[in-house]
């Protein structure tokens, strides 16, 4: 009699609601949205803003253009399907980063979030997905831009971005700060973004 209770408790725990719990779930395929508006460059080429106004180019390096994401997981182990995805460009105390992760558990719908950060010397303009506009396209001196994501909020600093513009196939295509300085990407040449581009890994969570 006590070898079938504990039987039957092994049984009874190995089910969940009927399905087998502690077993291998397959995540899908890389998630491949944001990334194609982080620009085709690869690592150590740059990207160039220049400055409408006063003329100023600046050349970003790009130090890291990677994807992370799970092949597989086991259930019911807290663990789930995660994918991160960035891109890094520096000059000197300047930088640009974009930033994407999205994670689900089973055949949810993922969740995703999206950070988008400017740093111009010692100050830093920070979006994210909740300041992205319904818009998709955008005129520039008579030129039209589509297939656009477009970050605007307030902001009050004079050096800080009100607006930054992502350009699929360009990546950072315009920024636009409280002061009125306008940066553009100087390379119009739109080109697509695939995973050769980037540094890809793959993780097993247990």
């Amino acid at each position: 009699m006590k070898k079938y209770l504990i039987l039957t408790f092994i049984v009874t725990i190995g089910f969940s609601c009927g399905k087998i719990i502690f077993r291998e779930v397959k995540c899908s395929p890389i998630i491949f949205d944001l990334e194609q508006y982080f620009g085709p460059e690869n690592l150590n080429q740059n990207i160039s803003l220049k400055n409408q106004q006063t003329a100023q180019v600046i050349r970003y390096q790009i130090k890291d253009k990677s994807i992370t994401f799970t092949e597989k997981y086991i259930s019911d182990s807290g663990c789930g399907c995660d994918e991160r995805s960035g891109i890094l460009a520096v000059n000197s105390q300047d930088s640009v980063y974009i930033l994407q992760k999205s994670n689900y558990v089973e055949k949810n719908k993922p969740q995703t979030r999206e950070t988008v950060v400017w740093e111009n010397g010692p100050f830093q303009s920070f979006f994210y997905e909740t300041n992205l506009s319904t818009e998709t396209s955008f005129t520039y001196k008579n030129i039209v831009y589509t297939d656009v994501k477009i970050y605007k909020k307030p902001e009050t600093i004079a050096q800080k971005a009100k607006m930054i513009i992502l350009k699929k196939g360009i990546g950072i295509l315009y920024i636009e700060t409280v002061n009125g300085d306008v940066w553009l990407n100087t390379n119009p040449d739109i080109k697509v973004n695939t995973l050769a581009n980037f540094k890809v890994d793959t993780t097993t969570c247990k």
